[in-house]
Formats: structure tokens, C-alpha cells, sequence
């Protein structure tokens, strides 16, 4: 591809997938990055695991290669993530590289190995507030000598470029790019109204960032049924909130995962799906969020970024919460939901509409000089 800069020859990169053949969101990623970017570089290339690499190839006409495994070091994770992505050959050729990234340490390892490379870094889960607190002293300083380095810093959320914005005052405000979840543009199967449960969705696993306390107390104040709870995952739960939600007959709900199919159906033909992550999870977006805008399914969400973004943007999804107030579940529980699903229907596909790869490539392409 010509550019403004010249020759444009992209690297789609991923170290964090492992050597599965079964679908994940790191392997769809890989099929979306690639699919977006070829169509602004013909030529674009992919390094990942044998197993997404397989995958891609099934599916498009890309280059696809295999980072190394070495399973030998699986036994730690970070270690192993480093190696293989250090030890990823890069033709000289290739002028762009694009990969996630889930730590500064293996990205800014990455941009001094290869001075010369335009490194395009996709955020994820380490560009928080929980990770800012947690790490005090060192993550300002990776984080700040990483953006520092890389060509883009693509974030999706305003709450994560005012962190990049706190962590370095003097930033390059250039570089970071604001990109939506390319998870919510995905073609899912979509229910009408009538067609979905009155179920009210849960997944876990619960965690400190996403706490079960909330569905407890909405569980314990519907006593007129309103809704039945499907709650699945619920890795993380004691053996009382067992036994509580065990008592009541309106609640299905299991600790096992679920697979795909079981997973995406559940998402679709549900009434909603409450996503109670506080917080330490700001500016982040979970991936069952993603997967519900994708599936036309309205949400319950925390009064947080990205969600009051993307409602403020698109108009009402579902509900904005505030899980640490009482009010909160009045608010849901007396709703008119069959009269606010058309507004929120025709919301989230404005919504899926804004995330759409065409709109994503627009993005890309104005990272690597074109117009």
C-alpha cells in the first residue's frame, strides 16, 4: 500500500493465544484484525499461535506464520509471553506491526528490539485504574516509556486516555487513538422481543472487580418473579450465596463453563444481561457486553465509563445503574422493559453500527498515512 509515508507493509501480531483449535476471543481477533487490515494492505501478515494461524488461513487469503510455543516455560506465563513474542522473526520488509497488548513490560521490550518499526499497541485489561494502584511506582514509568515509543497507543475508552493523560502529563496526544470494541460489530443471531426469555443473565466468575453481592440483593427483593436469574460461571461464589440462590426456584445457575454455543445462545435470548463490574474495572469493556450489543440483548450496567460513553453516544441500551445505592434495583425491578426495548433495540444497533469494521479500517488507515 502507498501511503503519505510511503510503502505501507503491515504485521498483525499476537503472542497471547495459545495452541487451541477451539474458537476464543484472542483467535477471533486475529481473524478481525486481519480481515480489517488487508483491506489496507493487501500483503498484510500474521504471527500467532499454530492453531489461529490455521484458522485465519481457513478463512481469508492472509499470510499466516507461527510464533514459537515453547511449552517447555507454560509454567510461567509472563516468561513465556516475553519469549515468544521476542523471538518473533520480523522481515525487513514489514513496516507497521499491530498486536494487543495485556503488559507494558513485553510491549516496551518489544519497541527497543525493533527501533524501527511503527508499533501500533491495542490496550487491553493493563491500562486501568486497578493496575495504576496495584503498581505505583514501576507501571507510570513502563507505561510512560512505552507510549513513548510506539506509533499508536489504541485504547477504547475516554476514562483510559485520561489515565494515559495522568500517567504522562506531557504525552504526545497524537498518538492515541480512540477505537470501539470490534467484538460489538459482529454478526450474531438477533431475537425480537417475543421472542426472549424473561431472563435476566449472569457471568461469572465473580471476582473482587465483579462482585455477586448486587444479583443477591435483586435476587432476594423480586418477590413477585418478575424475572427468572440465569446465572452461569459462578467460579467464585461461597458456599451460603450457593445455598441462598439454591433456595430460590426463579434462579438457575452453575459454577461449570459454558461452551460457545451454550454461551452465545444464552446472551441472545435473554431479556437482559447485568454486568455488576465496579470501579476497578473502569474504562474497560467485558467481553459479555460486547457479545450482548452484538446479540441486540439490553444491558444493566454500572454508571461508569465506557458504558455512560457509549449510552451517552448512541442513546439508552438498557439501564445505567448505580450498584451501590438501594435505588438501583426499584429502578430496574419497576421499569416498563416491553416498552423500552424498541428505544434500546434500535439504540444498540446504532451502537453495532458505530463499531463496524468499515468504520474500524477508517481508523486504522489514518494510522499508517492514508486518507
Amino acid at each position: 500500500m502507498k501511503t503519505a509515508r510511503g510503502d505501507v507493509h503491515i504485521l498483525v501480531l499476537n503472542y497471547l493465544v495459545g495452541d487451541v483449535d477451539e474458537i476464543s476471543h484472542l483467535i477471533d481477533d486475529d481473524v478481525f484484525l486481519s480481515e480489517c487490515l488487508s483491506g489496507i494492505d493487501p500483503d498484510i501478515e500474521l504471527k500467532s499461535s499454530p492453531g489461529s494461524a490455521r484458522n485465519v488461513a481457513s478463512k481469508l487469503p492472509v499470510d499466516t506464520s507461527s510464533l514459537g510455543m515453547f511449552g517447555w516455560l507454560k509454567f510461567t506465563s509472563r516468561i513465556h509471553q516475553i519469549v515468544r513474542l521476542l523471538t518473533a522473526k520480523i522481515d525487513r520488509d514489514v513496516t507497521d506491526v499491530v498486536f494487543p497488548v495485556f503488559d507494558e513490560l513485553t510491549a516496551l521490550l518489544f519497541t527497543l528490539i525493533h527501533p524501527r518499526k511503527r508499533v501500533h499497541l491495542i490496550f487491553h485489561n493493563n491500562l486501568s485504574l486497578e493496575r495504576k494502584q496495584r503498581h505505583q511506582r514501576l507501571y507510570p514509568i513502563l507505561m510512560k516509556a512505552v507510549v513513548k515509543r510506539a506509533a499508536s497507543a489504541i485504547v477504547s475508552s475516554k476514562h483510559q486516555i485520561g489515565l494515559l493523560k495522568e500517567i504522562d502529563p506531557n504525552v504526545d496526544e497524537s498518538k492515541i487513538v480512540l477505537k470501539p470494541h470490534h467484538m460489538i460489530g459482529y454478526d450474531r443471531v438477533r431475537l425480537p422481543r417475543e421472542s426472549r426469555a424473561n431472563t435476566v443473565l449472569f457471568l461469572g466468575p465473580v471476582s473482587v472487580r465483579k462482585p455477586v453481592e448486587p444479583m443477591i440483593d435483586l435476587v432476594s427483593a423480586d418477590s413477585k418473579n418478575k424475572f427468572r436469574y440465569v446465572m452461569k460461571n459462578m467460579v467464585g461464589i461461597t458456599d451460603e450465596q450457593k445455598q441462598f440462590l439454591s433456595e430460590h426456584p426463579n434462579v438457575d445457575f452453575s459454577t461449570g463453563f459454558m461452551g460457545d454455543d451454550d454461551f452465545y445462545k444464552a446472551i441472545g435470548s435473554a431479556a437482559l444481561l447485568v454486568s455488576t463490574h465496579n470501579r476497578l474495572f473502569e474504562g474497560k469493556l467485558s467481553g459479555p457486553i460486547s457479545d450482548a450489543i452484538a446479540s441486540g440483548t439490553p444491558l444493566v450496567v454500572s454508571r461508569m465509563s465506557p458504558h455512560d460513553e457509549m449510552f451517552e453516544e448512541f442513546g439508552d441500551m438498557g439501564y445505567l445503574v448505580d450498584y451501590d445505592q438501594q435505588g438501583w434495583i426499584e429502578q430496574l425491578l419497576s421499569a416498563d422493559y416491553d416498552a423500552d426495548f424498541p428505544v434500546f433495540e434500535k439504540n444498540l444497533a446504532a451502537c453495532r453500527e458505530g463499531s463496524s469494521m468499515e468504520n474500524i479500517r477508517v481508523i486504522f488507515r489514518s494510522r499508517f498515512g492514508g486518507s
